[in-house]
């Protein structure tokens, strides 16, 4: 079952490196980025040439059967720890309304949503709520540490999956629930991170070694001495705190596989129920 797949919200990419990561892109292709940051458009525009970006949530419009696989990790300003504490009432989160309009007009077999775990206490029951009320069943949300993965940060993320009651019923209860399944594809993916490092092959794992300055996987000294520009954000975008802005609002891609992993085991198993 290949699963057609549009990133609402995509940032740099993370959920398409995350289906890199996972081993899912025979399973996977993504045919859309939404993203409305330009520095994020031109790092999707250079990672990704083949994929198109529609700029604006407000005006897309979703068609019924157009793709069955969602990844929404919509603005956390108002729902993260760190934010200003007023949720989905929030100008920038509020934008979550607009992907559940896309959800109701364009009935993705599957959802996969992402935030950090400030939402749990700020809209998590508004989120779920409007998930059953356009027909839609989740497993349990489970909370990922990127630390967990071999991240020198805690980086803890909220992920739930959805899928709608015709998958729910296929399926039947045979899936094994994501709470048993998820410390097994941890460990795996934290495996496959210790056993090779991407800078040590000469494989493209599309991950930029440099992003308008910064080392990614660096010692912080080499950032103050010169770095090369990265081709993927626009020319004197040079402020530290720009570029890492761009990596704050991505999904950490190892974060990302585990979920994928998930929707993949269950898009199988309703496949071949």
């Amino acid at each position: 079952m290949l699963l057609l797949h549009v990133s609402f919200f995509a940032g740099i990419g993370g959920f398409e490196l995350g289906i890199k990561a996972a081993g899912a892109s025979e399973l996977i292709k993504t045919e859309l980025f939404i993203e409305n940051n330009p520095d994020a458009q031109r790092v999707l525009c250079y990672r990704f040439p083949n994929i198109s970006i529609h700029s604006d949530i407000k005006d897309y419009y979703s068609k019924p059967g157009e793709f069955n696989l969602y990844t929404i990790g919509f603005p956390c300003t108002g729902t993260s720890i760190a934010g200003n504490g007023t949720g989905l009432d929030h100008p920038e989160s509020k934008l979550w309304f607009e992907a559940l309009r896309c959800i109701a007009d364009g009935r993705p077999s599957f959802i996969i949503i992402e935030n950090p775990t400030g939402l749990v206490n700020k809209g998590l029951r508004a989120v779920l709520g409007g998930l059953r009320m356009v027909g839609y069943v989740w497993d349990d949300p489970q909370i990922i540490s990127a630390a967990e993965l071999g991240s020198p940060q805690e980086r803890e993320r909220l992920f739930i999956i959805a899928y709608t009651n015709n998958v729910c019923e296929r399926l039947n209860g045979m899936q094994t629930s994501w709470g048993n399944q998820i410390g097994a594809e941890i460990k795996d993916i934290y495996n496959q991170g210790r056993q090779v490092k991407p800078s040590s092959t000469g494989v493209d794992d599309g991950v930029p070694r440099w992003l308008g300055g910064i080392s990614f996987d660096g010692h912080w000294r080499d950032n103050i001495s010169a770095a090369p520009i990265y081709p993927g954000v626009r020319h004197h975008l040079n402020k530290r705190r720009d570029c890492n802005d761009l990596y704050a609002r991505s999904v950490c891609p190892l974060q990302a596989a585990i979920a994928i992993k998930r929707v993949c085991y269950l898009a199988n198993l309703a496949a071949t129920a």
